[in-house]
């Protein structure tokens, strides 16, 4: 993410300054999406983020193509749950995801969408929701042959089942094929939300486990410059 920031932030001074305003709606849009990688917005090179995504959702209707209006709907729900505004989340996640369904297009994106919206139905206390909407997010990735998506919305149906006290090997099971997942893709930000997981599994069978898992699933944050979720398990382990 040290290299992602200054790179998101000329994309979208570039696509304004050329009055390229497809490019910009992406790349307004794309903040939304690496903010949800990074844990946080804390780094996001611009002021407000979901105003950020509105602009670009404006500009996808002024282009007028509907690939675009979609996309950009998608990444809109994904700053409103970074931004803690769950209902609004959802509700356009089922209204974008139900238009591309029906339109059929912007159809390689939901997998990675449905795994937000499992996290924000997670967030409020969902977990049967959550649950769901993750492993619906695991079938549109695996037929599609997605594979990034496919661990993303693995490693929120584990965050879900941890939760949910689901039963052990289910959910190692489904850590190694996220992992899997992950070799193959080259999508390395999962690997720290991954430890985090296991490191609370762990603590099931061996509290003691837990403060180890954390620190390491926090100094893999840090690592990958994403200081949000690292500093949220700092807080953790000092409370």
């Amino acid at each position: 993410f040290d290299a992602c920031w200054p790179r998101a932030e000329r994309a979208v001074r570039l696509a304004r300054e050329d009055g390229a305003q497809e490019l910009l709606a992406f790349a307004l849009g794309s903040l939304g999406m690496n903010a949800y990688l990074a844990g946080g917005t804390s780094r996001v090179p611009v002021p407000d983020l979901r105003r950020a995504c509105v602009e670009g959702v404006e500009l996808a209707g002024v282009v007028g193509s509907r690939y675009t209006q979609l996309f950009a709907g998608f990444l809109l729900a994904t700053a409103h749950f970074l931004s803690a505004d769950f209902t609004a989340s959802e509700e356009l996640f089922a209204e974008t995801l139900a238009l591309a369904r029906a339109e059929g297009t912007a159809l390689e994106y939901p997998g990675f969408f449905l795994a937000v919206w499992a996290d924000s139905c997670l967030a409020r206390g969902d977990v049967e929701a959550a649950i769901a909407k993750a492993r619906e997010g695991i079938e549109l990735s695996d037929s599609g042959g997605m594979w990034f998506q496919g661990a993303l919305a693995r490693a929120a149906l584990v965050d879900a089942l941890v939760h949910a006290n689901a039963p052990e090997q289910e959910i190692r099971n489904l850590l190694a094929q996220a992992r899997e997942l992950v070799s193959r893709s080259g999508g390395n930000s999962l690997l720290p939300r991954l430890r985090e997981a296991e490191a609370r599994l762990e603590a099931r069978s061996d509290a003691t486990l837990l403060a180890a898992g954390l620190r390491e699933a926090e100094a893999m944050y840090r690592a990958m410059g994403a200081p949000d979720p690292a500093d949220r398990l700092a807080r953790e382990l000092a409370a």
